[in-house]
C-alpha cells in the first residue's frame, strides 16, 4: 500500500472551528445564531404580539422574556466587574450583549405596555467590541513573542481569530495569522494501534476483513481531518514532531447470564396443522476494557502525556432452536434459528468491540489530542 502525506488545510471564517466538536460559545454568533437560540422566546413575542388582550399569552411572553433577559444579565454582570485579564471571556459577554441588544430591539413593540424599560446596548456593545479587541490583539502579540509560553500558537490563533471576526483587517492581525499557520502547525504520526494481549482477550477483525487495528486507525485519522494546528503523516514518525502511541491493552469478556424463553407455534400446511416450540436465549455478556494514548515528543523522546481509558458494556446475543414441525415456525422465527450457529456468537463479540470503540473511546482520544496537540 502506498503511504501518502496528509495535508490538513485551514479554513479561516466568520464561524472558526476552534476544536474537533462546535459549539455556540466557538464563534462570535451572527443574527442567525441569536435568532435560534432566542426561539422559544420569539414564537411567544410574535403570538403575543397578535393577541396582546390574551392573558395566558401575556404571561407566557413574560416568563420567556425575563428568563432570557436573566440569563444573559447572568452572564455580562460578572464578567463586566472583572479586572481586565488575559483570561477575560470577551467572546462570551459580546455574545450575551449581542442576544440583548436582539431582544430588546425585536420585542420593542410590546414592552412599553407591559412596563418593560427599553434598554439600547449599542454604545456598550461598541465600546466593547473597541476594548475586546485591543485586549485579543495584545494577547496575541505576548503569546507569540513568549517561546516558553505552552500553547503559545493556539493563545495566539484563536485570540486573533476573534480579532478577524470582530474586525477583519484589525492592524496586522491578519499576516499574524499567516505567521501562525507557518511556525505553529506540527506534524504527527499515529503509530498503528496495538493489540495487547492481556485479560480474556480475542484476535478481532474489523468491517471488511481488515484487523481492528487498522479500522480504528482509520477512523483516528477521518475525524482529525478538520483538526487545527497539526498536519498528520502516515508513513514515518521520524519526521513527525509527535508521536501518537495507541494501545488497547486487555478486551475482558466476563460470565454470561442467559434468559430461556419458550412459544408454541401453530400453522396449517396442506390442510393439516402442524405444531412447533421455539426456544429463545438472550445471552447477556460484560464487556470491559483498558485502551491506553500516549504523546510522545520525537526530538527527545520524552512522553508529553498519556491517558488510560477504561470502558464497558454489556453484549447481547440471541439465538433461536426449535422441536416439532419447522413448517410452523414464522418467518421471524425461522430467521433467527437459521443465524444461530457456533460462529455468531464472535461475531456479536467483534461487533461489540468495535462499537465500544466508536462510541466510548474514540471520543476520549480526539479530546486528549486536542488537548495537547491541537489548537
Amino acid at each position: 500500500m502506498a503511504f501518502q502525506r496528509i495535508r490538513l488545510f485551514l479554513v479561516i471564517a466568520a464561524t472558526l472551528l476552534l476544536s474537533f466538536k462546535v459549539s455556540a460559545q466557538d464563534k462570535i454568533w451572527t443574527k442567525d445564531n441569536i435568532e435560534e437560540n432566542e426561539r422559544t422566546l420569539l414564537r411567544q413575542y410574535q403570538k403575543y404580539s397578535k393577541k396582546p388582550g390574551k392573558e395566558k399569552l401575556q404571561k407566557d411572553f413574560l416568563a420567556s422574556f425575563q428568563e432570557r433577559v436573566s440569563f444573559h444579565q447572568s452572564v455580562v454582570d460578572p464578567i463586566q466587574k472583572e479586572v481586565e485579564t488575559e483570561q477575560k471571556d470577551w467572546l462570551s459577554l459580546i455574545n450575551s450583549l449581542r442576544s440583548l441588544q436582539y431582544i430588546y430591539q425585536t420585542t420593542a413593540s410590546v414592552l412599553s405596555q407591559n412596563q418593560i424599560t427599553y434598554h439600547d446596548y449599542t454604545q456598550t456593545l461598541d465600546s466593547t467590541e473597541s476594548v475586546a479587541l485591543a485586549s485579543l490583539y495584545a494577547r496575541a502579540q505576548k503569546a507569540l513573542g513568549s517561546t516558553s509560553m505552552p500553547h503559545r500558537f493556539s493563545i495566539a490563533y484563536r485570540a486573533l481569530t476573534l480579532v478577524t471576526s470582530l474586525s477583519p483587517g484589525y492592524k496586522n492581525s491578519t499576516a499574524m495569522l499567516e505567521q501562525i499557520k507557518v511556525q505553529g502547525i506540527k506534524t504527527v504520526y499515529i503509530r498503528p494501534v496495538q493489540m495487547g494481549n492481556q485479560g480474556n482477550y480475542i484476535q478481532i477483525q474489523g468491517k471488511g476483513n481488515a484487523p481492528l487495528g487498522d479500522y480504528m486507525n482509520e477512523q483516528l485519522v477521518q475525524a482529525t481531518q478538520n483538526a487545527l494546528g497539526y498536519t498528520l503523516v502516515t508513513s514515518t514518525a521520524a519526521k513527525a514532531d509527535y508521536e501518537i502511541v495507541c494501545e488497547w491493552t486487555s478486551i475482558d469478556f466476563g460470565n454470561s447470564t442467559f434468559l430461556r424463553t419458550s412459544y408454541e407455534r401453530r400453522a396449517t400446511v396442506n390442510k393439516q396443522e402442524v405444531t412447533a416450540t421455539v426456544h429463545y436465549t438472550t445471552e447477556t455478556i460484560p464487556l470491559s476494557s483498558r485502551f491506553k494514548v500516549s504523546i510522545i515528543d520525537t526530538k527527545n523522546g520524552n512522553v508529553m502525556d498519556n491517558m488510560n481509558i477504561a470502558s464497558s458494556d454489556l453484549v447481547k446475543h440471541v439465538t433461536a432452536t426449535y422441536t416439532g414441525n419447522g413448517d410452523a415456525l414464522s418467518y421471524e422465527d425461522a430467521q433467527m434459528v437459521r443465524a444461530s450457529n457456533s460462529n455468531a456468537i464472535m461475531k456479536v463479540k467483534t461487533a461489540q468491540v468495535q462499537l465500544l470503540f466508536d462510541y466510548q473511546i474514540k471520543e476520549q482520544i480526539l479530546t486528549f489530542l486536542n488537548r495537547n496537540v491541537a489548537w
